[in-house]
C-alpha cells in the first residue's frame, strides 16, 4: 500500500449511509490502480505514516 498527501477530491467513507463529503487530506493506492480518498478524521494511522514517509523521501503521484 502507498499513500500520499493531497489537497483535492472528497472523503468517500460512508458514515451511517452518508458520505463524509470533507476535503480530502490522504489518498491510498492500492494494487490494480485502485485509489480511495481519506479526509483527516478517517484516514488511519497507517495511511497517515505512509504518508508521510511518501512525502520525506519526496514521493509523489
Amino acid at each position: 500500500m502507498n499513500a500520499v498527501k493531497v489537497s483535492a477530491g472528497r472523503c468517500e467513507v460512508t458514515v451511517e449511509g452518508k458520505p463524509c463529503g470533507k476535503p480530502a487530506a490522504y489518498k491510498q493506492i492500492l494494487a490494480g490502480s485502485r485509489q480511495f480518498l481519506f479526509c483527516d478524521e478517517h484516514a488511519s494511522k497507517a495511511i497517515k505514516r505512509a504518508a508521510e514517509e511518501a512525502e520525506k523521501r519526496g514521493t509523489r503521484r
